[in-house]
């Protein structure tokens, strides 16, 4: 059995692919009653309760393997108790611990532990390894740039939220940790505000963000560094929102400024495109992918829920084919270093609308 937490936006993706994709013996577990009944008119079971309402070590204990589509609060816990019963796991939680602390437990109990397996990180760092395999070690720099914005933006934030809001504010407030001359440092998010101009969409800013993760340890490049794409002038804003203290939660102002927040965040048309662009320098050489990909108007999804939600299912499927059978926390770009499993990876995606373009 295929443990499902968590069918929300990015959640019912994934169960949709994983059920185009031959697997059907699921067992979701979402409390939300909409989300809830969709998954049940899909066919597979759902067990209407809170992550906190279960007994999960029972459940993990009948599973085969748990994908966790959870808010990145519930990552870690989830991660490490699948670790230590000696079940695989696909996590796109984005959790702030560093989930390769558990990578001897996870050897020792024979567990696949993916992490970071949505879109950045996660296709971002499969790009990262498989570029690698390509250029070879004389890359010394490497940039990802990387968003999800409404196609109809409405000032002042230009922005809608297609993600989780909660990780949406931590990506804000985390600082940002880069590679620079072959040390990490962590510098403030939104900040090193740079732009450029992007195919079919126009001027868009950029500026850091904590992306890097679990890169910062498995790869071996002197200098790197992860940012965000939004709308010109969203840094500014968020910058001023966080710095007056409107996003600590220890506020009184905390919780309705956040409700107050996310009504604003969620008006508007939801239509949106993602932009990934992973950069690698040689010297005075420039090479690298670039994924655009817009809003699903067939199957009314957003762009940032596939590119988050296919992946999962994607890695899910390769692991019960067993085209996986690496063991331990594997981060996403230790599969981009194995060709053939990359290349079988982007095939897929590519089957489902998402295109890799090579510059």
């Amino acid at each position: 059995m295929v443990l499902l937490l968590g069918a929300g936006r990015q959640g019912d993706v994934t169960l949709e692919t994983l059920i185009e994709l031959g697997i059907r013996e699921i067992l979701v577990v979402e409390k939300d009653r909409s989300n809830a009944e969709r998954a049940r008119r899909l066919g597979v079971d759902v067990l209407e309760k809170g992550i906190d309402e279960i007994d999960l070590d029972d459940y993990i204990n009948k599973s085969t393997l748990i994908l966790n589509c959870l808010p990145a609060k519930y990552g870690f816990k989830v991660f490490e108790r699948a670790v230590k019963k000696g079940v695989s796991i696909v996590d796109i939680t984005y959790m702030e611990e560093n989930p390769l602390v558990l990578n001897d437990i996870a050897k020792e109990n024979r567990v696949s532990a993916f992490v970071d397996a949505g879109f950045a990180p996660g296709i971002s760092n499969l790009l990262v390894g498989y570029g690698l395999t390509k250029l070879g070690p004389a890359v010394d720099k490497i940039v990802i740039k990387v968003g999800g914005i409404p196609l109809y933006p409405r000032p002042p934030f230009n922005y809608r939220i297609t993600w989780s809001f909660e990780d949406l504010i931590e990506e804000y407030i985390r600082p940002a940790r880069i590679k620079r001359d072959g040390k990490v440092v962590a510098v403030e998010a939104l900040s090193g505000l740079e732009k450029d101009i992007y195919e079919g969409i126009g001027e868009l800013e950029a500026f850091y963000t904590d992306g890097l993760r679990s890169l910062l340890e498995t790869v071996d490049v002197e200098n790197m560094e992860e940012k965000t794409l939004r709308y010109p002038g969203h840094a500014e804003i968020f910058r001023v929102l966080r710095d007056i203290g409107l996003f600590n939660k220890e506020e009184s102002i905390y919780e309705p400024f956040k409700n107050w927040l996310y009504s604003k965040l969620t008006e508007g048309d939801e239509k949106d495109v993602a932009i990934l662009r992973v950069e690698f320098y040689r010297r005075s050489d420039k090479k690298g992918f670039e994924i655009i990909h817009r809003y699903n108007e067939v199957r009314k999804r957003t762009a940032m829920s596939e590119l988050t939600g296919i992946p999962p299912a994607i890695i899910a499927k390769m692991f019960l084919d067993k085209s996986l059978n690496s063991t331990g926390v594997l981060p996403l770009e230790m599969l981009g270093m194995v060709k053939d499993i990359a290349e079988t990876f982007l095939k897929m995606l590519s089957q489902f609308g998402i295109f890799v373009r090579e510059f």
